[in-house]
């Protein structure tokens, strides 16, 4: 699940900012909750909380609290990149596996 979750993240990112540029919310939802439903199997509890937030603001149409929680995500899903361009993570969950 974690390899299809940062298979798809370059992706699902570039439609969730897009959404975000041309303000459709409906949209916008649509797409956190995808990526958030992705993230609950993953072992990315970061990422998971952010979507988590974002979703139930979007939901309750909390705008003031969107253009924090959009910087939120984007700062997670980078430092969450980088931790596997920075990790053999493939092997670490080989030897999770194994243990």
């Amino acid at each position: 699940m974690f390899t299809m979750l940062m298979n798809s993240l370059d992706k699902d990112m570039e439609q969730i900012l897009e959404a975000w540029e041309e303000e459709k919310m409906d949209v916008l939802l649509e797409k956190v909750h995808r990526v958030h439903g992705a993230s609950r199997y993953c072992g990315v509890p970061a990422l998971r909380s952010t979507l988590e937030q974002f979703e139930t603001a979007l939901k309750a149409a909390q705008t003031g609290l969107l253009p924090q929680m959009m910087r939120q995500l984007v700062g997670d899903v980078k430092s969450l990149q980088e931790w596997t361009e920075n990790n053999d993570w493939r092997e670490l969950l080989r030897q999770t596996l194994a243990a």
